[in-house]
């Protein structure tokens, strides 16, 4: 079996997938500008895509104790549909986005959020010794990083 804080971390990273998911569906909500949505919706089906990623990582190590590439990762037969079911990760996110008004606001609250998601594959691609572990990692980073590039030019045109 895999490692046990790998699978416990990957796990835990699926979870914050499906939180960023839900705490981009919600904003949508509460936005008036379609080029924003636009952005939200593409943010929303990337983590839908590192959701897949993450679970079939996860089912990989969990059966051969072997990591897949990121590629192989996403071509993994149908994986289940992110399950928007609230946990109390996700209720505790939407709480605190009820209480935000502006759009400024919501995405310098996503901001922080993909800010952390980066650190932490940072972190995990810093103690995966495998390659494809750390190419898997290397790859949510950088898909993390882009997101912190959008959501702060974002700010820059609502400032």
């Amino acid at each position: 079996m895999a490692n046990q804080e790998t699978l416990e971390n990957l796990a835990f990273a699926i979870q914050a997938e499906v939180s960023a998911y839900v705490f981009y569906k919600n904003s949508i909500e509460k936005i008036s500008d379609p080029e924003l949505i636009e952005t939200l919706e593409e943010l929303a089906q990337d983590e839908v895509d590192h959701f897949r990623v993450l679970e079939s990582q996860y089912d990989s190590l969990h059966r051969s104790e072997r990591w897949i590439t990121y590629s192989d990762a996403l071509k993994v037969g149908r994986l289940p549909d992110i399950d928007e079911r609230i946990t109390e990760l996700q209720q505790s996110l939407l709480d605190e986005l009820s209480s935000v008004n502006t759009q400024k606001e919501i995405l310098e609250m996503g901001l922080i959020k993909e800010q952390q998601a980066y650190e932490f594959y940072k972190s995990q691609f810093e103690k995966t010794p495998e390659p494809e572990g750390r190419n898997a990692m290397e790859q949510l980073m950088n898909f993390e990083l882009g997101h912190v590039r959008k959501l702060e030019n974002w700010i820059k045109r609502t400032s």
